[in-house]
């Protein structure tokens, strides 16, 4: 909703209807086909959440005088290895060839802008995500834990790619 209010026209192509758990101010278009939901978009740029999506996208729309970015907020293979056996460099040929594709790239971390960099030679748009303090606010006092160190954490800590095991074995030294 920020670029909307920004004065953005954001526009989403979905197979979905809206989310229930955001009120968005945008346009929703629901197209169930993805060969009926990609042809019908008419925005001079296309942001692609998904990895898996550009193939379609790239066959189906004109790309004539577009600008098309994919959003990474995560490399898929991550999620298909535990990084604690295999480390974060894995490589797979159908993700490779997916990641090479010529389209702009949008990243939600530092370390995603360096694997961009490191591993295609492509530049990345960073975008970091942000932290709405209405939401998420500091305590108004000091826990009764207070000589304890508190540790916050970004996702589901039970995912191998969130290393929470590296997490709790720096702050048990």
């Amino acid at each position: 909703n920020w670029l909307v209010d920004l004065g953005v026209a954001v526009t989403v192509y979905s197979d979905a209807p809206p989310p229930a758990w955001v009120n968005f101010t945008g346009r929703h278009v629901q197209i169930l086909h993805d060969h009926e939901r990609y042809p019908a978009i008419r925005e001079p740029i296309i942001i692609v959440y998904s990895i898996f999506e550009l193939p379609g996208i790239l066959q189906m729309v004109d790309t004539r005088g577009r600008k098309i970015y994919h959003l990474c907020q995560g490399v898929e293979s991550y999620h298909l290895f535990d990084p604690s056996e295999t480390g974060l460099n894995i490589s797979l040929p159908l993700l490779d060839m997916l990641h090479e594709l010529p389209v702009g790239r949008l990243v939600v971390s530092p370390h995603l802008e360096a694997y961009f960099r490191e591993r295609f030679q492509q530049p990345s748009l960073p975008i970091f995500n942000g932290i709405d303090q209405r939401q998420f606010t500091a305590r108004p006092q000091p826990p009764a834990y207070a000589d304890h160190i508190v540790v916050v954490t970004s996702g589901d800590p039970r995912q191998a790619l969130k290393r929470i095991a590296v997490v709790k074995q720096a702050v048990s030294q």
